[in-house]
């Protein structure tokens, strides 16, 4: 699973965009609201096609969320019945991850079922 937020509906610009009175600018944030959407798409898919590499039963899922990305993978781990939630982290450190905040701790501490933490290469 991967979950994203529209940078161009989810904010006050791109909302701005979409709604233009002009039909070539209202469009043209919609096909960019589009290429955020295939990216996570993607990404969902490089993940399932990884996993199925290593024998395990996976599937792919891309969803919009609205509230924080970990509530958003929890609320769909849950609702597809996955076994397990394999989540990626990107290191930042302590101090960004307060600030910034952090997916996979909130994976971790919230999710109810196992989660795996990835920390890459």
């Amino acid at each position: 699973m991967h979950a994203w937020s529209s940078p161009v509906r989810r904010s006050f610009v791109g909302a701005a965009l979409l709604a233009a009175p002009l039909e070539e600018i209202s469009e043209t944030a919609g096909d960019l609201d589009e290429l955020f959407a295939g990216h996570a798409r993607d990404l969902a898919d490089e993940g399932s096609t990884l996993a199925r590499e290593l024998g395990l039963a996976a599937r792919s899922r891309a969803f919009e969320s609205g509230s924080a990305g970990w509530r958003g993978l929890a609320a769909a781990a849950e609702t597809e019945r996955a076994a397990l939630l394999v989540v990626g982290c990107r290191v930042r450190g302590a101090v960004a991850s307060t600030v910034l905040g952090s997916v996979s701790s909130g994976v971790v501490h919230n999710a109810g079922l196992p989660v795996l933490v990835n920390r890459g290469p």
